[in-house]
């Protein structure tokens, strides 16, 4: 059973995805559901590459936005 921080450390992590443009919060969601970087390039019509890229902005991004929120 998650403790309670784990669980509001995960509520706050999807009210930040929910914030995000609609294609990036498309993304990471699918990263977090266990989808390829593969199967999320044939979803969003990119490259297996580009969507690496794109989720490694996206986790610095969501970072960023928590410790921000943090303070």
């Amino acid at each position: 059973m998650p403790s309670e921080t784990h669980d509001e450390n995960y509520q706050q992590l999807l009210q930040l995805i929910d914030t995000l443009p609609e294609k990036n919060g498309l993304i990471i969601r699918a990263h977090l559901d266990g989808f390829t970087y593969q199967e999320i390039a044939e979803m969003t019509d990119m490259t297996e590459g580009a969507v690496a890229m794109r989720i490694s902005r996206i986790k610095k991004q969501l970072k960023e936005m928590y410790e921000n929120e943090k303070r």
